[in-house]
């Protein structure tokens, strides 16, 4: 007689042999198909070997957004942050050329050259408005980045971790300039 099991996630019993063994060499409480299904997304299998191809894998995503993506004009940040006053009288059209540029920076993320030219960005904002510009124009590059990943054809792991990489980059590059802390 099989030996029946009850899959957590869609509730279906099924043979125990649809059930993969954990670490604990014990069943999984999901299905493999339910376990399977939840590492695809969007049709896109992500499969990483090692915590370095998973990098790779980010720095990839990061790299071909920034590329197919300009960062837009200065009336079209305007109308994108216009509802947040704090921020629209931060940014101004010198601002606009900095994040310009430093979203041309992000294009290759860890390249010695676009890591210094975002840090000298940091450093030009912080003499211009110190931490309170910094934290405005910070919050500007992630907001106009937020609106191009909601357009975006990419999953939402791809997007999250665009999003989330971008502003941790920025974050660490600007560490220690000003009042910047990490």
């Amino acid at each position: 007689m099989a030996n029946l099991r009850t899959c957590s996630r869609c509730k279906s019993t099924i043979d125990e042999s649809y059930f993969s063994i954990n670490r604990k060499k014990e069943l999984y409480k999901t299905c493999d198909t339910c376990r399977n299904r939840n590492k695809k997304t969007n049709n896109i299998e992500i499969k990483v070997e090692s915590e370095s191809d998973a990098e790779k894998l980010e720095e990839e995503w990061m790299t071909t957004f920034y590329k197919e993506n300009k960062y837009p004009s200065y009336g079209e940040v305007v109308e994108i942050i216009k509802s947040d006053l704090t921020l629209f009288s931060e940014y101004g059209e010198f601002n606009h050329t900095l994040l310009n540029k430093m979203w041309d920076g992000m294009v290759s993320v860890g390249s010695k050259g676009d890591e210094d030219k975002i840090k000298v960005i940091g450093r030009l904002i912080n003499e211009r408005g110190g931490f309170w510009a910094m934290t405005c124009n910070h919050s500007v590059f992630i907001i106009v980045l937020r609106h191009f990943l909601k357009k975006s054809d990419q999953n939402d792991i791809i997007r999250n971790t665009i999003l989330l990489n971008s502003y941790k980059h920025i974050e660490n590059l600007w560490h220690g300039i000003g009042e910047w802390k990490r």
